[in-house]
């Protein structure tokens, strides 16, 4: 699958807990993506900044079932993200709501069959 036909792929899914893209195409024989401007920052960021290094368990869990969420999404629609890391976990501002990023790498699998409901 081409980096354009993956990206289209992503942009397909439309979930709270996932960037929205708004255009994907090629120009000039480069491909690019339009997507949502976020305010805040990336979660390798924000654990890395010296004010806000440490996350207490109670928001661990929140991080952890939005992250899970959003992946649930694009399961449903039979793509795997492959690159999950904190530098792809975006936190929103102002209330650090999760969103996950650069499915740049992403593979389209089959339909998944006895998931779990998205919500």
């Amino acid at each position: 699958m081409s980096d354009v036909q993956e990206a289209r792929a992503a942009a397909a899914i439309t979930h709270d807990n996932i960037v929205t893209i708004y255009r994907v195409g090629e120009f000039g024989g480069m491909p690019y993506m339009a997507m949502q401007y976020l305010e805040g920052c990336s979660l390798y960021s924000y654990v890395i900044s010296k004010k806000k290094s440490r996350l207490e368990m109670p928001q661990i869990v929140r991080l952890v079932r939005e992250m899970a969420l959003g992946l649930a999404a694009a399961h449903s629609r039979g793509l795997v993200h492959r690159d999950i890391k904190p530098s792809n976990i975006w936190l929103e501002s102002p209330r650090g709501r999760v969103k996950l990023l650069d499915f740049g790498i992403a593979t389209q699998a089959g339909p998944t069959r006895g998931h779990l409901p998205v919500q």
